[in-house]
């Protein structure tokens, strides 16, 4: 408020100093025109004869652009006033009537010449109208300059605070435009941020709504076989007893098992990115990972194609964990053979995991990935786990900025992929 007063007080003063410096300028000049023409008048009339007057009056008024006459002081046309300005002013050098203004020049004792009225050249007043436009123009910048300067600092804080509502504030550009549309682009930005992320918490809301069942699912068999067990062991003989004890070990440690993927999983899922990265060769990752597994299904073979050996940028642990777990889903529904290959680009890794199960149904593929999914009882056999192993699997892959899918596959069964960049460190 202060500077914008300040801003108004040097536009008046301005304004008023160059009005004031002009309009004493052209007060100037007029009396250097009236004394001039005075002179002159003087001059030419006094040093000619009475007969050569009317000619040199005429000479006067074409050369000051106003009317010019010689009267007799009792001529009917001459003013009244000016025998009485005359007479009241002393004049035979004659005078200046400030009202008209004339010049009233007395020549001899008979007659009066009057020129008049005398104005100054147009240039003179288009100096005033032009100098005071552009005193109310600059007066006018001041404040637009201002305002300008004000606006720009309030709207750059109002970006600034915008961008830091922002998920993304890095990477919020300015367009091209005018600072409301950069405001109003910057709005509609954080407005699909804001919708994207509503959408992004009420699915993981439900994703959790669905976990918390899941657990309570899970929890639920291996408690209802320990209170039984509990029970029993109260009534039962001491064979029995040390059944139930072993029933209840199971138990317990079905949920221990249960508890720490969970954690796991939670681990991996809300881990933002720390990876422990390394340069690993594909060979070891894979070969590891079946090693990991084999034992488990003596029955199955686990064949290993390799292309071309190449280092990666990963983090092994969890990428191990992630293989390990896909080819332990194959070893269970697998009837002989599981076919791990391995395929690359430049820039992309993808190991195929095949198996000559059963396979799984087109419609049924996505909802595999969900925490406690359960298909049907032909993919059953010989189950066990925790329900978390392919969630695992595909929070560990968008770790790696990478993904996971499941088709047919040409033995018949699944097959599963796993893809991700081969240098995460270079983003």
């Amino acid at each position: 408020m202060l500077m914008l007063c300040a801003n108004l007080l040097m536009a008046g003063l301005l304004h008023g100093w160059i009005y004031d410096e002009l309009d004493t300028y052209v007060y100037e000049q007029k009396e250097l025109l009236y004394k001039e023409a005075l002179d002159v008048s003087r001059e030419r009339l006094s040093k000619a004869e009475p007969e050569q007057w009317n000619t040199i009056s005429n000479e006067l008024g074409v050369e000051y652009r106003a009317g010019s006459m010689v009267y007799t002081r009792d001529s009917k046309d001459l003013p009244s006033n000016v025998l009485d300005y005359i007479s009241d002013t002393i004049s035979s050098n004659g005078v200046v009537d400030p009202n008209t203004p004339d010049i009233y020049l007395p020549l001899g004792d008979n007659h009066v010449f009057i020129l008049g009225p005398l104005i100054l050249s147009s240039w003179h007043q288009y100096i005033i109208e032009w100098a005071t436009f552009f005193a109310a123009i600059l007066g006018s910048a001041f404040i637009v300059i201002f305002y300008y300067l004000n606006f720009t600092q309030h709207v750059e804080r109002i970006f600034k605070g915008l961008c830091g509502l922002s998920k993304k504030p890095n990477k919020i550009e300015r367009v091209k435009g005018s600072h409301l549309e950069q405001i109003y682009t910057l709005i509609d930005s954080i407005n699909t941020e804001h919708c994207q992320l509503e959408k992004s918490n009420k699915m993981h809301i439900e994703s959790q709504r669905d976990l918390l069942h899941g657990v309570a699912h899970e929890f639920r068999s291996p408690m209802a076989r320990m209170q039984f067990a509990v029970e029993m062991i109260a009534e039962g003989d001491p064979k029995e007893q040390a059944l139930m004890v072993q029933s209840l070990t199971h138990g317990i440690e079905e949920l221990d098992d249960l508890v720490k993927e969970l954690l796991s999983y939670s681990r991996i899922k809300h881990m933002n990115n720390q990876l422990a990265l390394e340069s690993v060769a594909v060979s070891r990752i894979v070969q590891e990972s079946i090693d990991k597994v084999a034992s488990f299904y003596p029955d199955i073979n686990f064949a290993f194609e390799l292309g071309q050996d190449n280092e990666v940028m990963v983090d092994d642990r969890l990428i191990q964990r992630a293989l390990a777990n896909i080819l332990r889903n194959a070893g269970r529904f697998s009837k002989t053979l599981c076919q791990v290959t391995v395929k690359q680009t430049e820039a992309l890794i993808t190991i195929h995991v095949d198996d000559d199960g059963v396979g799984i149904p087109p419609g049924k593929r996505k909802r595999i990935f969900e925490p406690f999914t359960r298909l049907d009882p032909s993919r059953s056999r010989d189950s066990g786990g925790t329900g978390l192993g392919l969630a695992i699997v595909q929070s560990i892959l968008e770790q790696h900025k990478g993904s996971v899918k499941v088709d047919d596959s040409e033995l018949g069964g699944a097959c599963f992929s796993l893809s991700f960049p081969v240098d995460l460190a270079k983003g």
